[in-house]
């Protein structure tokens, strides 16, 4: 067509490199991890290869951002204070409920922002690591290929419930093992996840 050459713009790039600025606590992850965060605002992780485990309750009024080596895997639950985002070119594996410690419906002064993003896919643990009960995930979702609920056809039914946002290339079915719910965070009209 002879047109000439595009270039995108570079929010549609691949996060290469954590985020740099002052304020920012990152965490650059080489390998499979595992993230808790906890209601007093901290967080721990540990590499899952060789077990080292980190944990860090100075983030408070920081933004928080979680970058996974490309191959990596991240497993993620708990309650999350602050904004976070959470990163990895290859898969998130959510492993039980992501709540906000204030959450929004109810405080309309909650600065808590979750962002989980990934070149490829977002996973919902099985059953049998998430247990057979409800699961919430509050934040901004986007998979750019694929959110998946695994062991859908688990037949103790349970709602999956997601406030927020979620964006996604495909979404595999969730019934019978979750009824989903998913309300739009209005928050996200105007502010974003860090990075």
């Amino acid at each position: 067509t002879r047109a000439g050459r595009i270039a995108f713009s570079r929010q549609l790039q691949p996060l290469e490199l954590p985020p740099r600025h002052a304020n920012a606590r990152v965490h650059a992850l080489a390998g499979d991890t595992r993230i808790r965060f906890l209601e007093n605002g901290g967080y721990w992780w540990r590499e899952l290869k060789s077990g080292t485990q980190s944990y860090d309750d100075s983030a408070a009024g920081r933004s928080v951002y979680f970058v996974a080596a490309p191959g990596a895997t991240l497993y993620v639950q708990g309650r999350v204070a602050g904004k976070v985002l959470v990163y990895s070119p290859q898969r998130i594996v959510v492993e039980g409920s992501l709540t906000y410690v204030r959450d929004p419906r109810s405080d309309a002064d909650s600065g808590d922002y979750l962002g989980l993003v990934c070149d490829k896919d977002i996973e919902l643990a099985s059953p049998r690591v998430t247990g057979p009960g409800d699961i919430e995930i509050q934040g901004a979702l986007l998979a750019k290929r694929r959110f998946v609920v695994t062991g859908y056809e688990h037949a103790r039914p349970a709602t999956l419930r997601i406030y927020g946002s979620l964006a996604a290339g495909t979404l595999s079915a969730s019934e019978p093992r979750y009824a989903t719910r998913i309300e739009f965070d209005p928050r996200f009209e105007r502010l974003r996840p860090p990075g």
